[in-house]
């Protein structure tokens, strides 16, 4: 799709939601379509118990939408932009209240995903930091959640999940990943 096209869409998107009220714990999975710095401020305060995220990479890939992180001219530039992405994210506490902590090295295959997504990781990847950092029925965010991995695995583990994508293509593809997990709600 070209960027204009994915533009046009964005823009479509954003002018729905313009007059939606942000209700996280309303709905087991918020998906929306935007830059991530200006949704997280849409966002209330202390919103998520958690924050699981694969930021795109600094010049690596063009996902054909205007704005995107990750095509800043200078390395500088693409980490001053995450920073104020990451100050806008509400953090929990360091030390989870029940103490739990993993410190070992993980062995996780890759696992094939079958929709056309350039950095899709295994959701085993993330399983155990949603169990130990988020409480049931919390929530966990992802400000590039891109295919939705976060939202599926937060869903499946009795997790409630935002996700932010600035491609519309994306959060298509997010919302039929999920869509099973919010049936059986």
């Amino acid at each position: 799709m070209k960027k204009s096209k994915i533009t046009e869409e964005r823009q479509k998107s954003q002018a729905m939601q313009s007059d939606r009220i942000v209700r996280p714990g309303a709905t087991p999975c918020l998906l929306l379509v935007g830059d991530a710095l200006e949704e997280l401020k849409r966002l209330p305060s202390e919103t998520a118990d958690m924050c699981i995220t694969s930021p795109p990479y600094w010049a690596l890939r063009d996902y054909g939408v205007e704005g995107q992180l990750g095509l800043e001219p200078t390395f500088d530039n693409y980490i001053e932009k995450l920073c104020r992405i990451f100050d806008e994210v509400r953090k929990p506490p360091l030390i989870h209240p029940l103490g739990r902590n993993k410190r070992c090295v993980w062995t996780i295959p890759n696992k094939p995903f079958k929709e056309a997504h350039f950095a899709v990781y295994p959701p085993e990847l993330i399983e155990t930091p949603i169990r130990a950092g988020c409480p049931e029925n919390g929530i966990v965010l992802d400000p590039f959640s891109g295919s939705g991995t976060t939202a599926e695995v937060a869903l499946r583990l009795g997790r409630k999940a935002i996700g932010i994508d600035l491609n519309p293509e994306y959060i298509e593809m997010s919302k039929r990943r999920v869509e099973p997990f919010l049936k059986e709600k």
